[in-house]
């Protein structure tokens, strides 16, 4: 379909919505951390309420995180996943999250 648009003159381009960042596990979230989250990824946590957020932030001083609102992100590239383990995701502020790839696509 691509080499079709392509060879009948239209520029093709390929894009995303949004940036992503290989990260390293620091260790899975512990259930009741879970529980206490509403939202979740593999580098951002959205809490019930401040409460809820503030007893995780007190309970894992050692992290690098950001705050906004209820939420915490993680500030670099770690990620909630089983340590050691090196995955590909989106839900913090690291620079490389919000780089939107763009490509076009000639000559096929």
């Amino acid at each position: 379909m691509l080499a079709h648009s392509v060879k009948r003159g239209f520029k093709v381009f390929l894009t995303t919505d949004h940036g992503n960042i290989e990260a390293t596990g620091i260790g899975n979230l512990k259930s009741k951390d879970k529980a206490g989250s509403i939202t979740r990824c593999k580098r951002f946590l959205d809490f019930a309420n401040d409460v809820l957020r503030d007893g995780y932030i007190e309970q894992n001083r050692n992290l690098e995180i950001g705050v906004n609102g209820t939420s915490i992100y993680l500030k670099n590239k770690d990620a909630f996943e089983q340590e050691g383990v090196r995955v590909v995701t989106h839900g913090g502020s690291h620079f490389f999250e919000v780089l939107i790839p763009f490509i076009e696509i000639e000559g096929i």
